[in-house]
């Protein structure tokens, strides 16, 4: 799975490194991993990492393998907390200000099995 984080602000933002869990119907599926990362202000950054599933759930399987054949469509959701470090400045000496807060991520996404693209998306992090 490929994530984008883009920050369009005038800080730089510092992630820490994090795992999210994702389910399907509101069944857990498994689970992604993230290395933390830095990104500078107005930039952006692709991070990409491997989904571990490791819980099969018989009754779930025939609702997954009719989305993923009739509809070409899954729908995954995709929560977790990251650690954000986010700095106002530097100076000869370092970063002039920190401050880190938690914030949590809540995305339900859709793919398309046949294309493995992403068709839709909903996110919101929250502080």
């Amino acid at each position: 799975m490929l994530f984008k984080a883009q920050n369009d602000n005038y800080l730089g933002l510092e992630y820490g490194a994090t795992s999210f869990n994702i389910t399907y119907r509101g069944v857990p599926l498994g689970w992604a991993t993230l290395p933390g990362f830095y990104l500078h202000y107005n930039d952006g950054k692709r991070v990409q990492t491997t989904v571990t599933v490791d819980r099969v759930n018989l009754d779930n399987a025939a609702d997954f393998v009719r989305d993923a054949s009739l509809h070409d469509r899954v729908e995954l959701w995709i929560t977790g907390d990251v650690d954000v470090n986010m700095t106002t400045g530097k100076s000869r000496r370092g970063p002039t200000k920190n401050t880190t807060r938690t914030v949590s991520i809540d995305c339900v996404i859709a793919v398309s099995p046949r294309k493995q693209a992403l068709i839709s998306k909903l996110c919101g992090p929250w502080i």
